[in-house]
């Protein structure tokens, strides 16, 4: 569902600066892999942009030893696996991957492109603030997300009396103190 609205709202914005693209374009299809959106015009240097979000769990257990030493450790490496499942695309295309992580940090490549996307948005409209917009609505969105763990943790908690203290260790302790 996250990665759905992530990936809703880029491509809205794609459409604001008057960007022509498409979503899961059928003809990138190579053997049921497909990014996520693609321009069907020139990004830069003569090609189209396509991207891929994907969001990661800064505290799972896979990415926690990397993500406890470096902010955005784990959106980094899914950036990698993405442009790595996409190489296919690389001499034609543009490839973004628009890593995240729950936490809200984004990968390098993502945030340049999305303060590109921001910037050509504003030469449409002449608003200069589009790309703050752009960035609330991402963080908007992953504020909501968050609060919907700790909701479902709450929940959960009270259905079964267990204190809290006893969750399930893949539940990073970061979640515990913002809800005391």
């Amino acid at each position: 569902r996250r990665h759905s609205i992530l990936n809703e709202i880029v491509w809205r914005t794609m459409t604001r600066a008057k960007i022509q693209s498409i979503k899961e374009p059928l003809c990138l299809d190579n053997n049921g892999k497909r990014p996520d959106g693609a321009s069907l015009i020139p990004w830069q240097r003569g090609k189209c942009v396509t991207w891929d979000v994907t969001v990661t769990d800064t505290y799972a257990r896979s990415y926690i030893a990397q993500t406890r030493v470096r902010a955005g450790a784990a959106a980094e490496r899914a950036a990698v696996n993405k442009t790595n499942k996409y190489n296919y695309l690389l001499s034609n295309y543009i490839f973004i991957p628009l890593a995240c992580e729950i936490s809200g940090v984004w990968c390098v490549e993502g945030i340049d492109f999305l303060n590109e996307l921001g910037r050509r948005t504003s030469l449409v409209t002449g608003d200069k603030n589009e790309t703050h917009y752009l960035f609330r609505q991402l963080l908007y969105r992953e504020v909501m997300q968050l609060a919907s763990v700790v909701v479902s943790l709450l929940l959960t908690s009270a259905m079964i009396n267990t204190p809290l203290s006893a969750t399930p260790d893949y539940i990073h302790p970061q979640y515990l103190t913002l809800i005391g």
